[in-house]
């Protein structure tokens, strides 16, 4: 399967967002609670694990400064 990655310079929350056509086209089983993404491959299954701790980092540091004084 063929897929184009597209690179944005700007801030987000997100380090990767997986679509949907790319998840079922690969096979892919994903998991939020276990931040996980298994796929067939012809030398196996594989796994790609997210780290909970360093997803946490990103997302506070994304989001410092954007809170607004009321």
């Amino acid at each position: 399967m063929s897929n184009k990655f597209l690179v944005v310079d700007c801030e987000s929350s997100y380090n990767m967002i997986l679509g949907r056509p790319w998840i079922h086209g690969m096979g892919a089983i994903p998991s939020t609670l276990h931040q996980m993404v298994k796929f067939p491959t012809p030398w196996g299954i594989r796994t790609i694990i997210g780290d909970q701790e360093y997803s946490r980092s990103c997302y506070q540091n994304t989001l410092k400064g954007k809170t607004k004084v009321l």
